[in-house]
């Protein structure tokens, strides 16, 4: 690692560096140097070294060689490194490009990755990589190669064991690769998919056999596991004369469903009224589907109360924060201040990041003061909950309410 190329350069002559697998990444980072005599003398070192005997040692050298030679590869001159690495598997046994397919490093099995699918893979081997490998990306690298093999086949069976999947978006590459088969008609068995991205595949691969989802949907008979996915697509594909379709669902013994219809509620359009009784509801993932958009019917005053009532459960309190929040700045540090007070640790740590974020950086953008009547509640709020803010963090919200300005 010295300074002066001269001593690099000899370095590299050592037997020690032509002979120790421990010294590969130090070879990797020197096939970039920015001295012409180091990284030429490197790259013969390196070429010569990986051509060594193979064996576990060997493997376990080449692996941490290809990640080190994957960092710098952004870096001038670092294609070598690369492209010696890269014939250096290409000529090892199997079992080397398939250790570093089980890489840690994920850049490292994600290359692995791509230079096994350069080769002649059979088909389902393919599907078996799609249907089992446990990183997205090499998963989705399998699964692509996989349709794409097969439509090139014309053959449909791999495909049709990719639609057993338990990842949504290796079912939907079989299904569209399917649709391009000419079997668009699959896409009436997903329909009512719990995945949203397997909805919308199979909702297209409707339209392209000439039917209208929407109808389908109006007049399917779902099954108890498929309904939180007809109700949603009655909300993706209907229009107001599917509300009432809907609007049971409100209601519905499962939260599933429930939050299935509020969704397809804010889909249809429907005034907030509708949906805005389920802020309390017992289910998180029902409050959850009400508050992903502002909802105007319930007042900041019930919100502020359902914030500071310790006998809400902790996601309807939390819930109800989400909403005051989009109250503007002031109703937002009333509710932190409100939770800060909560004996719930969560819900407290909750209040305390979202507090000290908007003190040290969002409330530059308030142009706004609070009322006298508003201020004064938030300062006896904010003396309350001062030793859980901190010294500075109090002395900025006092500061920021028009309190000790200097």
């Amino acid at each position: 690692m010295s300074d002066d190329g001269r001593v690099r350069q000899a370095a590299l002559a050592t037997t020690a560096t032509r002979t120790d697998s421990r010294l590969w990444p130090i070879l990797v980072i020197r096939t970039a140097d920015w001295a012409a005599p180091v990284r030429n003398d490197a790259r013969t070192v390196l070429r010569d070294a990986l051509a060594a005997t193979y064996g576990s040692s060997y493997n376990a050298a080449l692996l941490k060689a290809i990640d080190v030679a994957l960092q710098i590869r952004e870096q001038h001159r670092a294609d070598a490194a690369m492209a010696l690495v890269t014939e250096a598997v290409r000529n090892s046994p199997p079992e080397v490009l398939a250790a570093a397919r089980e890489s840690r490093s994920l850049p490292a099995r994600r290359w692995a990755y791509r230079l096994w699918l350069d080769g002649t893979v059979p088909s389902d081997t393919l599907v078996d990589a799609a249907l089992r490998e446990t990183e997205i990306v090499c998963r989705m690298l399998c699964a692509e190669a996989a349709a794409e093999r097969a439509l090139a086949e014309g053959n449909a069976q791999p495909l049709e064991r990719m639609l057993t999947s338990r990842n949504e978006r290796v079912r939907a590459e079989a299904l569209t690769a399917l649709v391009k088969l000419g079997r668009a008609d699959r896409g009436r068995d997903f329909l009512t998919s719990r995945s949203a991205l397997m909805r919308a595949t199979a909702q297209w691969a409707v339209r392209q056999t000439g039917a209208d989802p929407v109808e389908l949907y109006r007049s399917a008979q779902a099954s108890p596991a498929e309904l939180p996915g007809l109700v949603a697509g009655l909300g993706e594909c209907g229009d107001a004369r599917d509300v009432e379709r809907v609007r049971p669902y409100l209601r519905h013994e499962r939260p599933r469903v429930r939050a299935a219809a509020v969704r397809a509620f804010h889909r249809l359009g429907r005034p907030d009224e509708e949906v805005a009784a389920l802020l309390t509801d017992p289910s998180p993932a029902v409050v959850r589907a009400v508050t992903r958009r502002r909802v105007t019917a319930l007042p900041l005053e019930r919100l502020q109360e359902l914030v500071a009532d310790a006998a809400q459960p902790r996601h309807v309190r939390q819930g109800a924060f989400h909403l005051v929040k989009t109250h503007g700045a002031w109703a937002r540090v009333e509710a932190d201040l409100l939770l800060l007070a909560s004996d719930d640790p969560a819900l407290g740590r909750l209040a305390r990041a979202d507090l000290l974020a908007w003190v040290y950086g969002d409330s530059a953008t308030v142009y706004t003061t609070p009322s006298p009547r508003t201020r004064e509640r938030l300062r006896a709020l904010a003396d309350q909950a001062g030793p859980r803010l901190g010294d500075d963090g109090l002395r900025r919200l006092r500061w920021l309410l028009g309190h000790d300005r200097p």
